[in-house]
């Protein structure tokens, strides 16, 4: 599969033209005339009309040399999208179309089939499960038309997606207990018993016989599907779960820009209220911009808006009362000070008056630590930050740069910049007078610099750069990328710069950010407005502070609201390893699995008239637009057809997958339009994580442009995703070979040093031999069982044991051999497929036993290899040097030296890490084994 999103429809773009099923008649119809499928065989792939004959006891298709036909009820089961390894070939292109198989006869065997359209697909797979069924309850020659159409009137009637469910899993008109866990065993990755089963059709099912019965109807199985539980949402992730004891600098963290504006920085106004919202909504990095104010006391506004200012005593009682409702995590203060150094003296005995018990006392000068505090260190405190001091004027007052917005940081060297009369001048270089008689009225630097006082250096008190405890600011200067950055200064740099950074300079801005928080703020040159650009860019690259507008109602917002409600909502998200730890380029992320993301728009209840709507219509045309935000590479979207006139219960059936490279900042957002309105086309949107991305039949509860929960609207969605995304345009060999291309060393045109780096070479790709098979093989695993890769082993090895019974209980036994390894086995006669899952079990845990194993010896070759290559080389600059290379040619061979050492102490890591989760692994399949009734067998402790 191509990194390019792949859209499947099954309508064409004219509505007019579908040949959408409304009655039993048609559907009837639609079988007994036949509908021609692509058959899918080894050798070629043939055109065929199927078609159902009259007393539904047989399934022919022609033209066919063997006199084709299938007997209904011998079909085992029949699979919806790509089940088999032949419709799971890399070279079969099916795009716009849909893929199920057919289970059938004592050999299992496999009928594949590809349809036109979704809705093809959707009806067959349905009339042919429901049949199956019912001819096996049914005597041979017993007439069941009156027993289909009735199931084919209620499936074309009301939610038909829920009736295809029931027939699915059920006899077409009721689920039991057991059906009800296979359900949620095979589609919502949900392992329950039987009497949980019943514990959730007691809650749900309306019918107060059929709770007797133990049974479920399709209302009860959708109230089911509606409830919380059954949410798109992981609500596991609304609870504080991340480790909270790393560096601030390894977390991101939620960020406002004009905390205090009320709306566009041109024509809104400042108010306390804009706080408040803030705060309560989870910030946890606001801004405070003091002005000049009168008696004596400065005051809180923007540079751009008119209107009253506000008074710091009513913002430092509003901060300290409410800074951690929402969570107690730390509150980052940014102070901009623009006032003089009499009522910054004054600023900051309010703070230290109304804040004090939150303030942290951490000296800003203390080396001693090595690295910033964590959250947790600093639960319940207040990070005051502002532009400080050098250690040597902290006696004194001084001059420092301001007011990042006015004066966006250069990105070109210093030699080229054109002449600027009294521009915004260094920290680093501007001279800084120790005394207050060296202070200059603000007024009259205004005039000297031609009006340009916000970019010119502004007098900052020494009481005042004192309380900044924790963190001073700095401006961002890209020539700096390269040097050491003290973990103890804030960067700034604009979303302008930082978007012509990220494809250029991505591994310095994320070695930096490993260390060192950085802020990303909204470039005025094209945020004047106040509108947002999108943080995941951002975000890629490791930058912790993104802050957004959010006074703005934006998808912006959306997606900084979503990604920060995961971890229980606090404001903290640990990033992930690869932007902490290691190395990480913009082409290759360790420790970062893709995923192929699949995702089915199926239908949407209840939706309301669009949101400011001019006038409220009768009818609606809904589509879907479904956008993925991530990084730069990974950013998609696609929309649904219009379904028009249909408001109350409107049905797309159409499909979208794509590959996401970075996971772990994508989103998926949600949004409902109406086609047609007039004025305002927004219906609903909802934005969710992929990190809290339930899998399998969920609702999407639909949320207005501000954040709130729209009553009963809902869309209806099938999710699902395979996270070791094994197969691509080239096979699933590619994967190997692209993991292997990953980890090869850089040349740095040195003979003497390529020579040897070829031996990390060849270490890395035995590497890749070791591990790569135990992935394959648990997809294989997967695949027989006719379950997608993100299926979890505890449902894998249930399911196993559901088709492996015999006399009430498991006809498996497992044995346990002496090199950790199991195998599975059995004499009784079961159906084909599950011995084929028990032989790719088998070769899963002994892949994972040999990868245990061979962890460590690995690990120590790297390490003796790291040691020889540094106590070889020890002064890599002079041997470069002496090799004839100068200016770029040594600054790149410098670079390619550093990453390949850096690449062979991050895999070691990795493979550390790997070797916890096979062990892992390995003990969960053992202890699924036992649960479920496998018998033990004595192994061959000699193994």
């Amino acid at each position: 599969m191509s990194d390019k999103s792949v859209r499947h429809v099954s309508f064409l773009d004219d509505y007019e033209s579908t040949r959408r099923l409304h009655s039993a008649d048609a559907c009837l119809f639609m079988l007994l005339n036949g509908t021609y499928f692509v058959k899918i065989r080894p050798r070629g792939h043939y055109a065929r009309l199927f078609q159902v004959e009259d007393n539904f006891n047989y399934l022919i298709w022609s033209p066919s040399a063997k006199n084709g036909r299938v007997v209904i009820s011998e079909i085992h089961d029949v699979r919806y999208g790509r089940n088999s390894s032949l419709l799971l070939d890399p070279d079969l292109e099916i795009e716009g179309r849909a893929a199920f198989t057919l289970v059938h006869g004592p050999e299992f065997s496999l009928v594949d089939l590809v349809a036109d359209s979704e809705e093809e697909a959707t009806v067959w797979v349905a009339c042919l499960s429901f049949l199956s069924k019912l001819k096996r309850t049914k005597l041979k020659d017993e007439c069941v038309m009156e027993d289909f159409m009735k199931f084919a009137g209620d499936m074309c009637g009301g939610r038909s997606e829920i009736g295809f469910l029931i027939t699915r899993y059920g006899n077409g008109q009721l689920v039991t207990a057991r059906d009800l866990r296979y359900f949620l065993l095979i589609e919502q990755n949900l392992s329950l018993n039987d009497e949980e089963c019943v514990v959730l059709i007691n809650e749900f099912e309306p019918d107060e016989d059929l709770r007797k019965q133990d049974c479920m109807s399709a209302k009860g199985l959708a109230e089911l599907l509606l409830s919380r539980q059954f949410d798109i949402y992981n609500h596991s992730k609304s609870v504080v779960y991340q480790d909270m004891t790393q560096p601030l600098s390894h977390y991101f963290i939620a960020s406002s820009h004009n905390t205090f504006l009320s709306s566009s920085q041109s024509d809104g106004y400042v108010s306390l209220g804009a706080l408040h919202r803030t705060l309560n909504r989870g910030c946890r990095y606001i801004e405070v911009d003091l002005w000049e104010g009168p008696r004596k006391t400065p005051v809180v506004r923007h540079s751009k808006c008119t209107g009253e200012a506000l008074e710091l005593i009513r913002v430092a009682k509003l901060i300290g009362t409410y800074a951690f409702t929402a969570s107690e995590y730390p509150l980052i203060v940014r102070v901009e000070h623009h006032c003089s150094l009499q009522q910054q003296r004054r600023a900051t005995a309010v703070f230290r008056h109304y804040l004090s018990a939150f303030l942290v006392d951490w000296d800003i000068n203390d080396n001693s630590r090595g690295s910033l505090p964590s959250p947790e260190e600093l639960k319940r405190r207040i990070i005051l930050v502002t532009k400080s001091l050098p250690s040597e004027c902290l006696d004194g007052d001084g001059f420092v740069s301001e007011d990042d917005d006015l004066f966006e940081p250069w990105s070109t060297p210093e030699s080229k910049r054109p002449k600027r009369r009294r521009s915004a001048l260094s920290i680093d270089s501007f001279p800084y007078p120790n005394s207050e008689s060296a202070s200059l009225d603000l007024k009259i630097m205004g005039s000297a610099a031609g009006g340009c006082k916000p970019s010119l250096p502004i007098l900052t008190a020494s009481d005042l750069s004192k309380l900044s405890s924790c963190l001073t600011l700095r401006s961002f200067c890209e020539s700096k990328l390269t040097n050491e950055s003290d973990y103890r200064h804030l960067w700034s740099f604009s979303s302008k710069l930082m978007q012509s950074l990220v494809p250029t300079r991505y591994e310095m801005l994320v070695k930096r950010h490993q260390c060192c928080i950085s802020r990303a703020y909204p470039a005025f040159s094209e945020h004047k407005d106040s509108s947002n650009f999108m943080p995941t860019v951002a975000w890629s690259c490791g930058t912790q502070c993104v802050a957004l507008n959010w006074q703005t109602i934006c998808p912006e917002m959306d997606v900084m609201m979503s990604m920060f409600s995961d971890n229980g909502a606090c404001g903290y998200l640990l990033k992930p390893p690869a932007l902490t730890r290691g190395l990480a380029s913009f082409n290759m992320l360790p420790g970062i699995t893709p995923i192929d993301l699949t995702i089915k728009i199926i239908s949407a209840q209840n939706l309301p008239d669009p949101f400011l709507a001019e006038f409220r219509t009768e009818v609606l045309d809904p589509c879907v637009r479904v956008g993925v935000h991530g990084a730069t590479y990974d950013e998609t979207s696609f929309k649904t057809r219009p379904c028009r006139n249909s408001r109350e219960r409107p049905r797309w059936d159409e499909t979208f997958t794509c590959k996401i490279r970075f996971p772990d900042i994508a989103l998926i957002r949600f949004h409902v339009i109406d086609a047609d309105s007039i004025g305002s086309d927004f219906i609903g949107q909802f934005t969710v994580p992929i990190r809290c991305l339930c899998t399998g039949y969920r609702h999407v509860r639909l949320k207005t442009p501000d954040d709130h929960v729209i009553p009963d609207a809902t869309l209806f969605v099938h999710i699902s995703y395979n996270k070791s995304a094994p197969y691509t345009n080239y096979g699933r060999m590619s994967t190997k070979r692209a993991r292997k291309e990953a980890l090869t060393c850089h040349l740095t045109t040195v003979q003497d040093f390529d020579v040897h780096f070829k031996k990390f070479n060849s270490l890395l790709g035995r590497v890749v031999d070791v591990f790569y098979p135990a992935e394959a093989a648990v997809l294989d695993f997967k695949l027989a069982l006719g379950l997608s890769g993100s299926v979890s082993l505890k449902c894998c090895m249930r399911l196993l044991a559901t088709h492996s019974w015999e006399s009430g209980r498991p006809v498996v036994s497992m044995t346990e051999n002496g090199d950790g390894s199991l195998h599975f086995s059995t004499s009784a006669v079961v159906p084909e497929f599950v011995l084929r899952a028990m032989t790719h079990l088998n070769s899963h845990t002994e892949y994972i036993a040999n990868s245990i194993a061979r962890a460590n010896p690995f690990v120590e070759e790297m390490k003796s290899l790291h040691l020889e290559t540094m106590s070889k080389w020890e002064n890599i600059t002079d041997v470069l040097t002496k090799a004839g290379l100068s200016n770029k040619q040594l600054k790149k061979a410098q670079t390619a030296f550093y990453w390949n050492l850096g690449l062979l102490k991050m895999e070691a890591t990795e493979i550390k890490d790997t070797e916890s989760r096979l062990q892992v692994a390995l003990s969960l399949i053992k202890d699924c084994a036992v649960s479920e009734g496998f018998a033990s067998l004595p192994g061959n402790k000699g193994a």
